[in-house]
């Protein structure tokens, strides 16, 4: 799934669209997304509440709608609480436009308390992220 994304920031409230579900990959998977060169953005804030991660961000853009897709590792880390790693991939479809967009992102992690169903909490590192987040279930 993919969140598709398009506006102008204009300094109002950032837009938010629908609700997404992140995508766990195997890890030589989340290593190639890793790898792959990415349209810039930037991450303002990150922020959990219940199963829903909010992300704000900041891309150049405005001409063409912009897919922002959550993708996150399925490999374990020996750490308490859990670490899962995760990166936003973001298709520009080709804009070349420069005005300043922000749009609020909203993901569903319910897959990974499925996943770590032996856990009752992940630390989620997201790449790029100003801070990591801890997703308590």
């Amino acid at each position: 799934m993919c969140i598709l994304l398009a506006g102008c920031y204009d300094g109002r409230e950032p837009i938010v669209l629908e609700i997404d579900q992140i995508n766990l990959v195997e890890s030589d998977v989340y290593d190639d997304y890793f790898n792959m060169t990415q349209a810039p953005f930037r991450i303002d804030s990150i922020a959990i509440s219940e199963d829903i991660l909010t992300v704000t961000i900041r891309y150049a853009g405005e001409c063409e709608v912009h897919e922002f897709t959550l993708i996150g590792s399925r490999a374990r880390a020996g750490s308490q609480p859990p670490r899962m790693y995760a990166l936003f991939l973001h298709e520009t479809r080709g804009d070349t436009c420069l005005a300043g967009v922000q749009q609020s992102l909203i993901i569903d992690l319910s897959p990974i308390r499925e996943w770590q169903a032996d856990a009752d909490s992940v630390t989620l590192w997201v790449r790029n992220s100003p801070r990591s987040v801890l997703y308590r279930y």
